[in-house]
């Protein structure tokens, strides 16, 4: 097992501590999760599935709405400008 050596700045080393106590796990085992799930692609995996999800999401929602999208749907100005229907 090789060992590397990390340049940082005071806050984000404490901050790191602090977070590596929280798991329960020490500061070199939390870099070393970090870096195993990055060449491993979890990391970009999830992100990209993640943010495909929520797009599938809202089109679905797009979609099953069909209203509320054409201009036909939109009010005249009158309605638009109306302040007391509005309230």
């Amino acid at each position: 097992m090789k060992n590397i050596t990390l340049s940082l700045n005071d806050e984000i080393y404490y901050r790191s501590r602090v977070r590596a106590a929280e798991l329960g796990v020490s500061l070199s085992a939390l870099v070393r999760s970090f870096l195993v799930d990055l060449v491993q692609g979890n990391l970009h995996e999830d992100t990209y599935t993640k943010l495909k999800r929520l797009q599938d999401k809202t089109l679905i929602a797009i979609k099953k709405r069909e209203a509320g999208l054409a201009g036909i749907d939109n009010l005249d100005r009158e309605a638009l400008y109306d302040r007391n229907a509005l309230r």
